[in-house]
C-alpha cells in the first residue's frame, strides 16, 4: 500500500492541516518554528508505528487552549480523530483480500482510509464493495434453487446473516433445506472468524500490509550490555534494547543459536553474526577500515520445571579495532 494523503486535527498547535498530499518520491515540510512541522509527522508517526508504542493523549497533546473549552461544552475529546492517512491500493494487496472475498471487491480508485482516535482505536473505511463480497461467498455457497437469487441480492453480510436464521427457523422440520443453511452459516462463520463485520474482517486481513512509520529525531543507542533472552522474547522493550534486537536481526542471528547452551553453537552463531555486522559497518563506517564489531554473550544455564536446562544469557557488544590493537565497548550509535 501506498501512502498518498495525511491530514491531522486538533493535536498540539494543528487545528487542521487540511489533506496533504504525499508525493510519489520525497514530500518535504517546509514552514517557520513553531509552525507545526514537528506535530505534523508526530501525528502520523502515531498511527501505525514500526518500534515504539507512542499514543495520542488528550491531556498531552490536545490544544491546550481549547482542551478545556471543549471539555466544557460537552466534547467527547476521545472520539476525536487527530490523523486520518488515505492509502492507495496495489496490485498485491488487492489480490491478498481477493483470495477471502472474491474478485471485484476492491473497488479501483477507492482509496483505503485509516483513522486513530484519541483512546488509540484504529479504525479504517476500506471502500470495499460489501455486496460484491456477498455475491462472491454466495456463489461458492449451495443455495435451494428457489432462494438463490434473493441471497445474491443482499447487500451486506448482516443481512446474510439475518436472512440464513430467518431460513433455518423456518425450516427446522425439512431436513435437507435445514442442512443446507446450516452448512452456509457455518462456511459464514468460518470466512468471518473472530471478526464481527465485513469491515473488520477485511482488516485483520489487510493488517500486515498497511504501512509502519518510523520517525527520527535523534540517534538511538545501543547499550553496551543487554539481556539477549530478554531482547529475543520480550514485547515491553525500551528504545535501546529494541536497537539492540534490531543489530542482531540485521546480523541475521537466529534465536536457538544464540540461547544454545552449548558453547560451539552459540560462538559459531556470534562469529557469523560478527561478520555481517563488521561488512556493514566497514562499508558505511569509512573512516577506519580496521574495525570489527564483536558481539560476545554470558552464559548462565539455570534449571527449570520439568528438569530441562535454559540459558539466560547477557550480551556484550565490543568494537575492536586492528589499528591500534584494542578493543572498546558499544558500537557506533545507529539513527
Amino acid at each position: 500500500m501506498k501512502l498518498k494523503t495525511v491530514q491531522i486535527r486538533m493535536f498540539r498547535n494543528i487545528l487542521d492541516s487540511t489533506e496533504v498530499k504525499i508525493e510519489e518520491k520525497v514530500t518535504c515540510l517546509v514552514g517557520k518554528n513553531e509552525s507545526g512541522k514537528s506535530a505534523f509527522l508526530h501525528g502520523l508517526w502515531r498511527l501505525n508505528p514500526a518500534r515504539a508504542t507512542p499514543t495520542f493523549s488528550v491531556p498531552d497533546h490536545y490544544p491546550a487552549w481549547l482542551e478545556k473549552r471543549h471539555r466544557i461544552e460537552g466534547v467527547v475529546q476521545n472520539d476525536l480523530k487527530p490523523i486520518t492517512i488515505g492509502l492507495e491500493w496495489e496490485r498485491a494487496d488487492v489480490e491478498h483480500i481477493e483470495k477471502t472475498f472474491g474478485a471485484g471487491v476492491v473497488k479501483a480508485g477507492k482509496p483505503l482510509q485509516l483513522f486513530k482516535t484519541y483512546d488509540n482505536k484504529l479504525l479504517w473505511d476500506s471502500g470495499c464493495d460489501e455486496k460484491r463480497a456477498v455475491k462472491n461467498f454466495i456463489a461458492g455457497q449451495t443455495i435451494p434453487a428457489a432462494d438463490a437469487p434473493a441471497y445474491s441480492a443482499l447487500p451486506d453480510f448482516a443481512a446474510l446473516q439475518t436472512k440464513l436464521a430467518e431460513d433455518i427457523q423456518t425450516n427446522a422440520a425439512v431436513p435437507e433445506a435445514l442442512a443446507a443453511y446450516t452448512k452456509v452459516q457455518t462456511a459464514l462463520k468460518t470466512l468471518f472468524g473472530k471478526s464481527e463485520t465485513f469491515e473488520s474482517a477485511a482488516a485483520q486481513i489487510a493488517s500486515s500490509r498497511i504501512p509502519q512509520f518510523f520517525y527520527f529525531a535523534d540517534y538511538s543507542k545501543l547499550p553496551y550490555s543487554v539481556k539477549v533472552d530478554r531482547v529475543l522474547k520480550a514485547k515491553d522493550l525500551n528504545e535501546s534494547e529494541t536497537t539492540a534486537r534490531a543489530l542482531l536481526k540485521l546480523g541475521g542471528s537466529e534465536d536457538d543459536y544464540l540461547l544454545n547452551p552449548d558453547y560451539e553453537r552459540r560462538k559459531r552463531e556470534l562469529e557469523n553474526v560478527a561478520n555481517v555486522l563488521t561488512e556493514d559497518v566497514n562499508k558505511y563506517w569509512t573512516q577506519n577500515p580496521a574495525l570489527r564489531v564483536q558481539p560476545d554473550i554470558t552464559l548462565q544455564v539455570q534449571q527449570v520445571a520439568g528438569g530441562q536446562n535454559t540459558a539466560m544469557d547477557e550480551m556484550k557488544i565490543r568494537i575492536w579495532d586492528s589499528r591500534h590493537s584494542l578493543s572498546l565497548g558499544g558500537v557506533p550509535d545507529f539513527v
